[in-house]
């Protein structure tokens, strides 16, 4: 199988669509995937449409798996914000699947799960440093309505671990926070305020997984050897030349 990895698109607006509608058919032209999977910051939350029907237009038709990212849920309550893409999953209409609505799913003998995932504060390297507070100064995440971080990626992270499936699947994680400090690039700069929202130090030490594919730091790190898994941090950026990656297994 091949599955052409995405992430961090940020559609913000029908010009961009096109653009990565371009960018993406000529890829998917030329690499041929079987799948396109897409870990998160896909839409901002203020672009309107039919998220589903939109991807399916980007993908060619091509079956598309997605994670949701923290862009996603921007002015709204994280429950509002799932209900917007349960409300709108349609699989018989359009191939194009959210894990945060499914939580999982298998295709050929392949088992995708994941979610957005969310952060919990233990990749912090500025000394004292409080999320909610430096959160609600900062962090663009304050513009989610009544966001409770820790109860959000105590939920997140549970609802992956109770579907990494059956053990004799080839098991992709998709998240879009990182699952583990080596996939956040920022972990390089100790000053760095982003540390701490970037993921989990070591989720992979939690769950069963033979690869990994994330974004949201926008900093490339590919194909690194984490226990028994090899991950990959797309780390795509709001401008080209935009990143991809292809896993092939």
């Amino acid at each position: 199988m091949k599955i052409l990895a995405l992430s961090d698109l940020h559609i913000n607006s029908i010009v961009r669509f096109q653009e990565y509608k371009r960018w993406i058919r000529t890829l998917a032209l030329g690499l041929k995937p079987d799948v396109i999977v897409i870990t998160g910051d896909v839409f901002e939350s203020n672009y309107v449409c039919n998220h589903y029907e939109q991807l399916a237009e980007l993908a060619g038709r091509r079956k598309v798996i997605f994670t949701l990212g923290n862009h996603e849920f921007f002015d709204r309550t994280p429950a509002e914000t799932l209900r917007v893409y349960r409300s709108n999953y349609n699989p018989n209409q359009y191939d194009v699947h959210c894990l945060d609505v499914i939580n999982e799913l298998d295709v050929n003998g392949v088992h995708f799960f994941g979610n957005v995932l969310w952060y919990d504060g233990s990749m912090a390297t500025i000394q004292n440093q409080d999320m909610s507070t430096f959160a609600n100064g900062t962090w663009a995440d304050k513009y989610i309505v009544d966001f409770d971080w820790l109860k959000e990626s105590n939920k997140y992270s549970e609802q992956i671990r109770w579907h990494s499936g059956d053990s004799s699947s080839t098991k992709i994680l998709c998240t879009h926070c990182a699952p583990h400090r080596l996939l956040n690039g920022w972990m390089s700069e100790k000053d760095s305020p982003y540390n701490a929202f970037s993921g989990f130090n070591n989720f992979l030490g939690d769950v069963d997984t033979d690869y990994v594919l994330c974004g949201h730091t926008h900093w490339r790190q590919v194909e690194v050897k984490i226990l028994d898994a090899v991950c990959t941090n797309i780390g795509n950026d709001y401008a080209p030349p935009y990143q991809y990656y292809l896993l092939e297994v």
